[in-house]
């Protein structure tokens, strides 16, 4: 029974034994001391803090009902965005004023949220509102050429094949997700990869986009292959993509026996998705949404090798006959840049910016972010002015006053988990009995 107290309890047991087995004593009235000892509250461990998660205030939209009530030309979120809900889950209120704030105010937001409140929707849903509506005007793509797995032992050419050289649509970064972590970068990739690379999506590309796909992209270290292209670095990232493509294999014979781990899935790239193959593909190609962290931005920003991704990008925003391009600046754990270290992610961001033809205050940016710790006081507001060099911000959080019953609701859930857990398990430390 994997409940909190239980697995606290298994826990500290293991530790007790761990501790007897690794240091063991010669006299037994001394073993038994110690582990009277090991078994008092604050010794070895401090008994579990359990804090309950509020109940957001609901929107009382599900996500085709939001989409229908956005301006029409957004309203095929409900297709790009319909795996990031479950079939009638309702969005937050939050959620819902994140897209209104955005798409209908053209204002940049701040999402005060707390934890479990689902922030990143608030951030992703206008970006891929934003999306599908730009992909209504993408030129069907091409099929690709026969050599497009060009790593396939099959094929004896040396030659690299260019991920997108089939794709029509203009290529650019819509969108930059700046982390302070790789370890956050790879989270956020796994939910982009649930989001953009499921069969239902790709379905619906296929249909309704002309096969075109949302790419995106990891831009870090763990990125193959640093450097330029060469005879001597091709070969790395075949063998990368290679192991790629056997770990896909072996994914999927897993599932077939065991179709409840789908959510395995999302820890593997796709080659036949959205998600980009390797940097050189990202240099030619700009992905859609390029998520990063700013250690790894601002190099790519000194560096001559990366300057197609800005340039593209400049000039994808710089057309004069599109003044509805817009770039999405998203930067997830704001509270995180704080002194010295922020000052400097200040400076990097205002260099990308300059690097995109943008000013701070460009109709033509729009910056989403979420944080801990940032208020709409003017202590608050000063802190974005001198981080980003505007203020267009729309503070969006959620009332602290919980839904009438939610307490009397809990405590209906606590008693009967209670009674259930105690019918199957009666002691945590033995074994888990077959549920009633």
């Amino acid at each position: 029974m994997h409940d909190l107290v239980g697995a606290y309890e298994r826990l500290e047991r293991v530790y007790r034994l761990y501790i007897k087995s690794a240091f063991p004593l010669r006299f037994r009235d001394m073993s038994e001391e110690r582990d009277k000892l090991l078994q008092q509250h604050g010794v070895l461990s401090q008994p579990p803090l359990l804090e309950t998660l509020p109940l957001y205030p609901s929107s009382g939209r599900n996500l085709e009902k939001a989409s229908n009530e956005l301006p029409p030309d957004y309203r095929d979120l409900q297709y790009l965005a319909q795996t990031l809900f479950d079939p009638g889950i309702e969005l937050y209120e939050h959620q819902w004023r994140s897209l209104i704030e955005v798409l209908r105010n053209q204002h940049d937001i701040v999402v005060t949220t707390g934890t479990g409140s689902g922030k990143t929707e608030c951030f992703l849903l206008p970006l891929l509102a934003q999306l599908a509506n730009e992909s209504r005007t993408w030129d069907p793509v091409d099929s690709p050429p026969d050599n497009h797995h060009w790593w396939d032992i099959r094929h004896t050419s040396n030659e690299r094949i260019s991920q997108w050289s089939h794709v029509k649509r203009p290529a650019a970064l819509r969108a930059v997700i700046l982390y302070p972590l790789n370890a956050l970068v790879e989270d956020q990739l796994r939910r982009l990869r649930g989001t953009l690379d499921s069969d239902e999506i790709h379905h619906w590309l296929g249909k309704a986009r002309g096969g075109n796909f949302i790419t995106f992209g990891r831009y870090t270290s763990l990125t193959p292959v640093p450097g330029p292209e060469t005879k001597k670095s091709r070969p790395r990232l075949r063998n990368a993509l290679r192991e790629l493509e056997q770990q896909q294999y072996e994914l999927l014979e897993v599932l077939l026996q065991n179709p409840t781990m789908d959510i395995a899935r999302d820890y593997f790239p796709r080659l036949d998705g959205g998600e980009m193959w390797s940097r050189w593909d990202m240099q030619e190609t700009p992905p859609d949404i390029l998520i990063t962290n700013y250690s790894m931005l601002n190099i790519m920003l000194m560096r001559s090798i990366e300057n197609s991704i800005f340039e593209k990008t400049r000039a994808w925003l710089e057309e004069p006959d599109h003044p509805e391009r817009v770039f999405h600046l998203i930067i997830d754990e704001l509270h995180a840049y704080r002194g010295t270290p922020g000052t400097e992610i200040a400076y990097i961001i205002r260099l990308l910016l300059s690097r995109l033809g943008l000013t701070p205050d460009s109709p033509k940016l729009r910056i989403l972010t979420t944080t801990a710790s940032l208020d709409p006081s003017a202590k608050g507001r000063k802190f974005l002015r001198e981080f980003f060099g505007r203020d267009n911000f729309e503070f969006i959080g959620t009332s602290e006053k919980q839904p009438q019953g939610t307490y009397t609701d809990m405590e209906t859930y606590q008693r009967a988990f209670e009674r259930f857990a105690q019918a199957v398990q009666p002691d945590p430390l033995d074994p888990m009995f077959p549920p009633p």
